[in-house]
């Protein structure tokens, strides 16, 4: 039987743009300039300067800013560390496939068409996504894996490079013994961007190494001692299935917020009072005049803030990590982005967002967390099948420990838990198909929602609710790409031709001069 690295590899190097469903090329059109509108945001020197100076000036590979050229390595390393100083990566059910797939297909355009571009980054979505999602339930919690990273890069990169599919495989073997997990409080610091940057290089060299004739084990994933039994509590091996019918490309969401995605609909409600603050009273909303601030998450979102509450607010690229802090950078300045991450006025910033998060209060809603259950076992139950009563205890005390930060429950909740009745989806669950095709990934939805209450001086309370993250599955589509195109185009009002440009330009023409429009 062939292992997982070599049923990923076969999909990888056998799909054609033929077999694409036109949803998939459409979100990967956005991927492509949800990307470039990152790396063309303004980046401190000092975050991606090294990565510069070390890159060849010589080379194949299209580099952001000043139309300089670089070998494919290099490349891919600048624009995955520049994407991931702005914090917005796109992301799917298994985590953040385009910063690697993306940047892997820019540094190999050269003599390839868009066509290709596209069938490159959409496999590698699938490919990485799948080994994001066998690793969902474990320390980690799917977040910043360096496995994806590295994974993605390879299999864009190695589609671009015609590699065989023995070839592919010995590209994903080594692409996964070369990263691994990447911390969450590296993660929530400027440090990230070396450490993606590296995760997405990485790959792009495993592929190339693979052309070469190196070799890697094939049954690391699921060999004893193998990644999946190091690397997760539960193995969600039913991730690899359905490869070619069930797409997790349609999962993708466009973050309008960076951190984590378990922020963003606290952002997104917190945004939306400041706007119905201004139409009222036809003025901002001011630091001095909020008394308190009432936020309500589900468990996942209550244990990141936990967690964060024992590392602290390290550097400005932490701060949207720090809901409180981002909060109140919200607040501050009516926007949360790149400006506020850096520079030699951060630590004055810093105390007044501190200002505002002393006055935030964060608690754990259990109708949330039972809405985002629900939502996982009705849209993809068998990504979870099979999981036995006695692996659901186990994984229950591993969550429960107090570096993990999962809320405990309280009496006042029992009736919230009777009306859900997770006894059902236990069952569900234990005798779920196993096969994710079987599924219902066009329906996924991001259900980390937030209730927000906003008091202030003047004795005024402003709610807000959302149930899932503006731009994500579950929103409107059309509101989706209009936002991407707003980024596109934001940092110079004449990228507004240019969006239209990329967004239309024909599959069959060189991907060359595609890049060079995204990149421009």
């Amino acid at each position: 039987m062939s292992t997982f690295i070599e049923q990923l590899a076969d999909f990888a190097v056998t799909t054609e743009r033929s077999v694409l469903p036109a949803t998939v090329v459409e979100r990967v059109r956005l991927q492509h300039m949800h990307m470039a509108a990152a790396v063309s945001e303004s980046v401190p020197p000092h975050v991606v300067d090294g990565f510069v100076r070390s890159a060849p000036s010589r080379g194949s590979a299209r580099v952001v800013a000043g139309r300089r050229s670089s070998s494919a390595r290099a490349a891919a390393r600048i624009h995955a560390a520049r994407a991931a100083y702005v914090d917005r990566l796109d992301h799917l059910l298994g985590g953040s496939t385009g910063v690697g797939a993306v940047s892997a297909a820019w540094a190999f355009a050269k003599g390839a068409k868009v066509e290709d571009l596209l069938v490159a980054t959409a496999v590698a979505n699938e490919v990485a996504g799948r080994v994001g999602a066998s690793m969902l339930l474990g320390p980690h919690h799917g977040f910043g894996s360096g496995w994806v990273h590295s994974v993605s890069a390879a299999v864009s990169a190695g589609k671009l490079l015609n590699l065989s599919a023995a070839e592919m495989s010995n590209a994903i073997g080594l692409a996964l013994m070369s990263a691994g997990p990447i911390p969450r409080s590296v993660w929530a610091s400027v440090n990230r961007t070396a450490a993606i940057g590296n995760a997405v290089a990485s790959g792009v060299e495993a592929a190339q190494l693979a052309q070469k004739g190196a070799r890697a084990s094939l049954d690391l994933l699921e060999a004893p001692g193998g990644l999946l039994e190091n690397a997760c509590w539960i193995p969600l091996s039913h991730s690899f299935t359905a490869l070619g019918e069930a797409w997790l490309t349609h999962t993708l969401s466009f973050p309008r917020w960076p951190g984590p995605v378990a922020w963003h609909a606290v952002y997104d409600s917190v945004n939306s009072v400041l706007e119905r603050h201004v139409k009222a009273a036809d003025k901002r909303l001011r630091v001095d005049q909020v008394l308190e601030i009432h936020v309500k998450v589900p468990a996942p979102s209550v244990a990141m803030d936990a967690w964060f509450g024992r590392i602290g607010l390290r550097d400005g690229a932490g701060l949207p990590h720090a809901v409180r802090h981002g909060i109140g950078a919200l607040i501050a300045r009516h926007e949360l982005g790149v400006a506020q991450m850096d520079g030699a006025d951060w630590e004055q910033r810093k105390e007044a967002y501190g200002d505002v998060a002393s006055r935030v209060k964060v608690e754990h809603d259990l109708s949330l967390t039972l809405d985002f259950m629900a939502q996982v076992v009705e849209s993809v139950a068998p990504l979870v099948g099979g999981i036995t009563e006695a692996e659901w205890r186990g994984l229950m005390e591993r969550v429960a420990r107090p570096e993990v930060g999962w809320p405990s429950m309280k009496w006042s909740d029992a009736r919230s838990l009777l009306r859900h009745r997770p006894d059902k989806w236990l069952k569900k669950v234990r005798f779920a198909p196993v096969s994710l095709a079987e599924g219902r990934l066009d329906e996924w939805q991001i259900r980390l929602g937030a209730s927000v209450e906003v008091y202030t001086t003047r004795g005024g309370k402003w709610p807000e609710n959302r149930s899932i993250p503006d731009h994500s599955p579950g929103t409107p589509w059309s509101g989706t790409i209009g936002s991407v195109h707003s980024c596109f185009s934001r940092a110079d009002p004449k990228r507004a031709k240019t969006c239209d440009e990329v967004w239309e330009y024909p599959p069959g023409e060189g991907a060359e001069d595609w890049v060079d429009r995204l990149l421009e």
